[in-house]
């Protein structure tokens, strides 16, 4: 189940377009490529600050690991000046402390199978979820915790049938689909600030150095 995601964090902002308009009508074309190459080679770094920010008062997640999801950008400008960005990562667990979300639940060795209980993690933050009884999308069995096996880290795992082996972790969402859930509001709008920050920064330089 457990994979890499990645997304791409689409910004549409009127005042940056706007900005990015009265640099054009200013500049000459080739002045205006190098301009908006500038700008753009400047979002990834910024984008991995504001994701950072943005995406743990949210998720159950640090800022050095969303930071760390942030790749490199890919810069275009003829046509039309872009960025695309990519965000990668695993899936993280359910349990296991610092490793994945925090889990609770569970029994010590072979209760853990036997004893009926819930699983819960919180994957969001100030919000406490139970996991099914029964997990459809594995192998439709419960989840477990053996809560007294230090070599688990306190995973939560599920068997993928009716045997007892084999087994599987339990994971929930990647960092790559947090910007555009949850975190998406904030996301934009302090991307689409910095970005009209840098773009009339660059046009006030324009202003007082002529170039």
């Amino acid at each position: 189940m457990a994979g890499r995601d990645t997304v791409i964090i689409d910004i549409d902002s009127s005042e940056v377009q706007a900005a990015v308009g009265r640099l054009r009508d200013v500049m000459t074309p080739e002045q205006f490529e190098n301009a908006m190459h500038g700008i753009m080679k400047r979002m990834p770094g910024q984008v991995k600050i504001i994701l950072g920010d943005t995406v743990p008062p949210k998720y159950h997640v640090n800022s050095p690991e969303v930071r760390k999801a942030v790749g490199h950008g890919k810069t275009s400008v003829g046509g039309g000046a872009g960025c695309v960005i990519p965000v990668k990562g695993e899936r993280k667990h359910i349990g296991g402390g610092g490793r994945g979300f925090p889990g609770w639940g569970g029994a010590k060795g072979w209760e853990s199978l036997r004893r009926k209980y819930r699983v819960s993690t919180k994957v969001y933050r100030g919000q406490l979820v139970r996991l099914p009884t029964h997990l459809a999308s594995y192998g439709g069995q419960p989840p477990f915790r053996n809560t007294a096996a230090p070599s688990l880290h306190g995973l939560t795992f599920t068997r993928l049938g009716k045997k007892r082996l084999p087994i599987e972790p339990v994971v929930g969402i990647a960092v790559p689909q947090m910007p555009p859930n949850k975190a998406e509001p904030a996301t934009q709008d302090k991307i689409a600030d910095k970005l009209l920050e840098l773009t009339e920064r660059r046009l006030m330089a324009l202003v007082m150095n002529g170039r």
